[in-house]
């Protein structure tokens, strides 16, 4: 059976609730499925990331050091063994992850989750990665398939989607799909942790402004134009 706990990254999320920014508190007590780290970790470089006089370095090494927060926020949440092992002085109780490495696989919504891989390949060197390009339609902003490669065999991998800006949130439907589960995301969170319980989106920030092209505001701009310098 498929241990699919789909974790979702992003570095800012759109929430559709009264247009309003929550604190990291308000936020993990309301939305069950949602966590955003800590504003005290996160406030100083994602306030660099929004800024658009932040040179491309800047933004590359920023990028970097919120997504080793995202990615070991996500680990965290998973199952830990507990053994009794040996420091150089004493005995202590360990917990580990029950998971191994090589059963991580990291899901990358094309092009801008490519920007999470660096980050995560220093932490999770044996994982292995799936790719999917889902873009969408600019007239209707439905998303639409393009590619996808996965490996041949995910029953038995923990799946982590990573993808730095969710707006509508069509995006990571579309891949939930495509990796053959029934669950998905919606915008609207307070009813996403409702319907899709098992879902845990791992945030830096919710931000409360959908614009009528489905852009996220304030938000970031274009996450992979800046990261991969195409503007």
């Amino acid at each position: 059976m498929r241990r699919f706990i789909p974790f979702l990254f992003g570095s800012t999320v759109y929430c559709q609730e009264k247009n309003n920014f929550f604190t990291s508190k308000e936020i993990n007590h309301k939305f069950k499925n949602v966590y955003q780290i800590d504003g005290q970790q996160t406030i100083h470089l994602l306030s660099i990331l929004r800024n658009k006089e932040t040179d491309i370095i800047k933004f590359r090494q920023i990028t970097d050091r919120l997504t080793r927060l995202l990615l070991e926020t996500g680990l965290s949440f998973l199952e830990k063994v507990t053994s009794e092992k040996q420091t150089p002085l004493d005995k202590y109780t360990s917990k580990e992850l029950k998971c191994e490495e090589q059963d991580i696989c990291i899901v990358s919504i094309l092009r801008s989750g490519n920007t999470f891989l660096n980050s995560c390949l220093q932490v999770l060197p044996k994982a292995t990665i799936g790719q999917i390009l889902v873009q969408r339609n600019e007239e209707n902003h439905k998303p639409i398939q393009y590619y996808d490669s996965l490996p041949s065999d995910l029953s038995n991998k923990q799946i982590f989607l990573v993808d730095p800006m969710i707006a509508s949130g069509g995006s990571a439907k579309q891949v939930f799909g495509i990796i053959n589960q029934t669950r998905c995301i919606t915008t609207q969170y307070h009813i996403s942790q409702y319907q899709y319980p098992n879902i845990k989106i791992i945030t830096v920030s919710l931000d409360p402004i959908l614009t009528p092209n489905c852009y996220i505001s304030p938000g970031l701009g274009d996450f992979g134009d800046r990261y991969f310098g195409t503007l």
